[in-house]
């Protein structure tokens, strides 16, 4: 249910438009989420708003002396004072540029430092939700939200505010040097403006809507991407590519109609806004020609009026272009932060018991689970590992071998009964200190894009260099590892492509004899040898499994023989229980899939056993 729950309160929140209550929800997560980042950065802040205002002051030097420069120096022919007028605005300009490109520095570097901060804190809390939260959870559509959806709101931390407030600031002494000149054409500018303010606003909150449905369907786009590459293996076995560019063609053509919608509203807007800019200038000239020949206004005061003007305008245009980025900003914050407000592991308060150096001894008492509700996977699962031995679990696919594996990592709770270890329920312990005791290798081995050394130091990023060869002695990795040029800084590929499955799965051995467990899960972990691999590494297992708790799932039972249990899982039910010996005597369900593994072994070829 959980997990079924965070799925679907994520893409509702993804999917929801951008309206009055999620602006407010946006604002929200801008107080609680991005203004702690901002804070240690605010006396930067500060001081680049000061280099953007003093450099607003020295812009508007030029357009207020020009009013001076045509009534004094052109027409009263006063040459003599234009050395001062040049000297003055250079000095004004060269300021300008100095405070404008020192702003701008301070402000790119401040958000880059807070958007990566921003970034680490998501991926790592990503890290730290439930497994069932990452399989129902597309890859593709977590990577958009770290990365994309993030993206806009660097317009947010690199001034883009600041800007237009500061912006707002200099179309105020605008408003007031245009008063003093013509109280007349100043209301006809006014007015004019009034008109376009009550469009944008209507148009805005379209454009929002629209901003957050393109986002929905960019973060679909890079889910259904993801999973196709990652599964590019399957697309050629099946001969599918075809279909897959025409599902990729399909969803690359919502996300086009978004843009396209969304461009036709800030088109409008921008269109709007020229056409009604074009009929100002036109009645304003109209007007100050009027009150030119009436003697009532002078030519200086004219053209200085329409140069101030257009500062009065700039804050207009500049919010008219800033409406959108900021409106997909918040969208894009609101939708990234969703993840943060999903409880991780971590968040549980009944997990405060910090486990030292585990003994290993499992008890499972009347377990039962389900992924769903109703469909239940195990039913009253009871048995008891103790230190140092072997249980094997074995039953066909979709028995629940792999459940009882996931419950005992605790990457699921129990829905009913309990898990203990060494007496102590699991779901009181903390995660890492518990986890770092097991090792899990697994049929399918995942191996990173890096070199076989980082990807078998994994298990213990620590481990002294000694440490990692007699691991790597110990599960046959250097047989092949002395084989390639680059030794053991041969890149292996993503997913470990360029090693064979035989390979990967003997690096995956090599990190589980690195990391030294408590408890030892084989997952069908000999499956991919070959019989020279198998023989190699069957010495190194039982080295490994000596003085553990470890457990093997295992389909072919010819490899489990030596077991201190075996639990025989069908339906969820363990329906039988014994050694080897035992089991085979009674002549039951183990007995039944012993001759038929066995046959299936000998015809290609001899039996074998860890």
């Amino acid at each position: 249910m959980d997990r079924m729950l965070n799925s679907k309160t994520l893409h509702a929140g993804a999917a929801s438009g951008f309206g009055n209550a999620a602006l407010k929800t946006a604002l929200e997560r801008v107080r609680e989420v991005l203004m702690p980042l901002v804070r240690p950065h605010l006396r930067f802040y500060l001081l680049g708003t000061g280099a953007m205002l003093l450099g607003r002051v020295a812009s508007l030097v030029l357009p207020a002396s020009t009013r001076f420069l045509i009534d004094t120096v052109v027409l009263k022919k006063q040459t003599h004072l234009i050395p001062a007028y040049v000297a003055v605005v250079m000095v004004a300009s060269l300021c300008q540029g100095l405070f404008s490109w020192l702003s701008a520095r301070i402000f790119v570097l401040r958000s880059s430092e807070i958007l990566a901060t921003l970034r680490c804190t998501i991926q790592e809390h990503i890290g730290d939700l439930s497994l069932a939260f990452h399989e129902s959870t597309k890859v593709g559509m977590l990577s958009s939200r770290i990365i994309n959806d993030l993206e806009g709101i660097r317009f947010l931390l690199s001034g883009g505010i600041v800007n237009i407030v500061s912006a707002c600031l200099t179309s105020c002494l605008a408003l007031c040097v245009l008063l003093s000149i013509s109280p007349a054409l100043t209301s006809l500018s006014l007015a004019s403006l009034s008109i376009f303010a009550a469009c944008y606003h209507r148009a805005t909150k379209r454009s929002s809507c629209l901003a957050r449905e393109r986002a929905t369907r960019m973060s679909e786009l890079m889910g259904r991407l993801t999973e196709s590459l990652m599964g590019i293996r399957t697309i050629k076995a099946y001969n599918v590519e075809s279909a897959e560019a025409a599902t990729f063609r399909n969803n690359l053509r919502r996300v086009v109609e978004s843009n396209l919608e969304v461009f036709n509203v800030v088109s409008l807007i921008q269109s709007v806004s020229s056409l009604l800019n074009a009929f100002l200038l036109l009645g304003l000239n109209w007007l100050g020609a009027e009150l030119i020949v009436g003697g009532k206004l002078s030519l200086g005061s004219l053209v200085t009026f329409t140069v101030f003007f257009g500062m009065l305008l700039a804050p207009v245009n500049q919010l008219m272009g800033a409406g959108p980025q900021i409106v997909e900003a918040l969208a894009g914050l609101e939708r990234a932060t969703e993840i943060l407000r999903i409880p991780t592991e971590r968040d549980n308060p009944l997990r405060s018991l910090i486990v030292g150096r585990i003994g290993g001894r499992v008890q499972f008492e009347d377990v039962v689970f389900s992924y769903r509700k109703g469909q239940f996977v195990l039913r009253g699962i009871s048995f008891v590992a103790e230190p140092g031995t072997i249980t094997a679990i074995v039953g066909a696919s979709g028995s629940g071998k792999s459940t009882v594996v996931s419950l005992l990592c605790a990457f699921y709770s129990a829905s009913e009964g309990s898990i203990r270890i060494d007496g102590i329920d699991i779901e009181r312990v903390v995660l890492g200190p518990y986890r770092s005791q097991i090792a899990l290798v697994q049929q399918d081995t995942f191996l990173f894009d890096g070199t076989l050394r980082d990807n078998i130091r994994l298990a213990r990023p620590q481990a002294r260099e000694w440490e990692i060869i007699s691991a790597c002695k110990a599960a046959n990795v250097d047989e092949f590892a002395s084989r390639f040029e680059r030794g053991y800084e041969t890149v292996v590929g993503e997913r470990g492509v360029r090693l064979s499955g035989g390979q990967r799965q003997r690096v995956s051995i090599a990190r589980a004899i690195l990391a030294n467990p408590r408890i030892l899960i084989l997952d069908e972990a000999t499956s991919n040898l070959d019989s020279r691999s198998d023989a190699a590494i069957r010495d190194a297992l039982r080295v490994l499994m000596r003085g553990r708790t470890t457990f093997l799932c295992a389909h072919r039972l010819t490899t489990i023989q030596h077991a201190d249990q075996i639990l025989v899982l069908e339906d969820g039910l363990i329906t039988e229980r014994g050694t080897h010996e035992d089991l085979f005597a009674s002549r039951g369900r183990y007995w039944t899939l012993f001759n038929s593994d066995e046959r299936t072994e000998l015809t290609g070829g001899a039996a074998r056993t860890i």
